[in-house]
């Protein structure tokens, strides 16, 4: 991977400029392994590291705990969904009597709706 450092003589800073060609392969990468997290999160971490020092092993390990974070938290939205608990059943009011929508009709039994 190249990258080219300039100098902006103003603040007197050094940034390093990422490549056409990395950037592309990060892309293709994160898309062979199926890590989206990481696709979104490199470069902004990236220049989180160079701002801060980070070591090779401190920015990878930050990469990928965001990714790992981010599975997690796309199973367990998966999990529940596959309990059948979805969404919320809706508004209540101060009672906790459940709002219903105008128009709508209920069968005697739990959550069977007319029409």
């Amino acid at each position: 991977m190249t990258s080219n450092k300039t100098s902006d003589m103003t603040t007197g800073k050094t940034s390093v400029m990422t490549s056409d060609t990395t950037m592309s392969q990060l892309a293709y990468l994160t898309r062979a392994l199926r890590a989206p997290a990481i696709r979104d999160s490199a470069h902004r971490l990236a220049e989180t590291a160079r701002e801060h020092g980070w070591s090779h092993e401190d920015y990878l390990a930050a990469v990928l705990d965001r990714e790992v974070a981010a599975r997690a938290a796309h199973g367990a939205d998966a999990r529940i969904r596959r309990a059948g608990f979805g969404a919320s059943p809706g508004p209540v009011d101060t009672n906790g009597v459940r709002i219903m929508p105008r128009g709508h009709r209920w069968c005697e039994g739990p959550r069977t709706r007319l029409g």
